[in-house]
């Protein structure tokens, strides 16, 4: 089953525990099924960032990183520390220097939010079912704190989905799945919707355009 399928990872402490029960109630009703697996998410989503739910949590994890606002000062090289935590918006400021402290932890914290997010549901569903597989699929290169290295958890499959153009798909692929490897770390390799790269129903002749062409 797809349970999440689409979901956006940026959420408040009271979304994510809402969407974990769901995850534990999935595992509980289906956990007899043979051959069954947990496909937690496809098509991640890192959005609405500026929601108040998810600013509450970007405040409680700079107050966990640093401790004080004197501290944060120092680390983002601040003339002043903030008045109070609540004075920190996400995301800070924008710069032009690629090693700004706070842009730094802006990307830390966008990591955060996936991999908190695939660690409360993989928690759940071992909480019902001990054995089955448990999956969710990746882009195929990370971007904007969706890294599969970082944040895939209790997983058990490197799994991306896959859609280079006909014209250079067999050269493209090895490099993904080579990028994406994560055997060494007990993580069996997964290729998600494979089927538009080889079901007859995505040829050109049977409508298929961009790059869903067999």
């Amino acid at each position: 089953p797809g349970i999440l399928i689409g979901h956006n990872v940026a959420v408040g402490t009271a979304a994510l525990e809402e969407q974990s029960a769901l995850c534990g109630e999935y595992a509980r009703r289906l956990g007899a099924f043979p051959r069954i697996l947990w496909y937690i998410n496809g098509d991640y989503q890192l959005r609405d960032l500026d929601k108040e739910p998810v600013q509450q949590r970007w405040r409680r994890w700079l107050e966990e990183r640093y401790a004080t606002p004197a501290a944060l000062a120092a680390a983002w090289n601040l003339s002043t520390p903030p008045a109070a935590w609540d004075a920190i918006a996400f995301p800070p400021q924008p710069s032009p220097a690629w090693d700004s402290a706070p842009h730094v932890d802006a990307m830390r914290f966008r990591t955060h939010l996936a991999a908190s997010w695939n660690s409360a549901h993989v928690a759940a569903i071992r909480a019902e079912e001990k054995h089955r597989p448990i999956t969710s699929e990746y882009y195929s290169t990370p971007f904007d704190g969706m890294d599969m290295r970082l944040t895939i958890d209790g997983q058990d499959l490197a799994n991306i989905g896959f859609f280079a153009a006909p014209e250079e798909d067999l050269d493209v692929l090895p490099i993904r799945i080579r990028m994406n490897d994560m055997r060494a770390q007990g993580k069996s390799v997964g290729l998600g919707e494979y089927g538009v790269k080889t079901h007859p129903a995505w040829t050109a002749e049977n409508g298929a355009t961009g790059y869903h062409l067999v």
